[in-house]
């Protein structure tokens, strides 16, 4: 009697955890164990009424390798649809807005946004923003720096001006900053 009632509390666990498995959020343009447990990043800025949010995981982008494979004519656009294909299956956060504003020269409406990087044609990072409506592509201006950001960061920060922020993007050696207003 005992192995009978064993037995089914082994297919009742199992069948649990499929469910947890099945129904947790798949967070990250990630692969590989370097960016399991990578943390979670939430920030919000309120104007008056408006908000803004942004929640993303803090990838590692399997330290770099991505880039080597990018500036090799022999694989780099593989790794360009590998890259963008995993920002349509498993973004790497959200962004949630509760006014229309402009991000980058691009229009954004009120929403809630799946948030990526992807590559355009020309292999140029974008900041890439999904929703029912569609897909909204910001180009990133990213400049060289000496620090080797081991982490994607991205910071939410409020702007010189009233109703302005900024989305300020940082991995590996290079820096970007993408201007919001309201």
């Amino acid at each position: 009697m005992t192995n009978v009632i064993a037995r089914k509390l082994k297919v009742l666990l199992g069948a649990g955890l499929l469910m947890v498995v099945a129904t947790s959020p798949a967070f990250g343009q990630r692969t590989g164990s370097t960016n399991r447990g990578a943390p979670t990043v939430t920030q919000s800025i309120a104007f008056e009424q408006d908000t803004l949010e942004l929640k993303y995981t803090a990838i590692t982008w399997a330290g770099g390798q991505w880039a080597a494979e990018l500036s090799n004519e022999a694989t780099k656009a593989d790794k360009r649809a590998e890259i963008n294909n995993l920002a349509k299956e498993r973004p790497l956060g959200s962004f949630k807005n509760s006014v229309d504003v402009t991000i980058g020269g691009q229009k954004v409406a009120a929403g809630t946004y799946k948030l990526a990087f992807t590559l355009d044609d020309a292999f140029k990072w974008q900041l890439t923003l999904t929703s029912d409506a569609g897909t909204i592509s910001c180009p990133l201006d990213l400049k060289a720096a000496d620090e080797d950001v081991k982490r994607l960061s991205v910071g939410l920060r409020a702007g010189e001006k009233n109703k302005t922020a900024e989305l300020v993007i940082a991995f590996g050696k290079q820096r970007g900053t993408l201007a919001v207003s309201l």
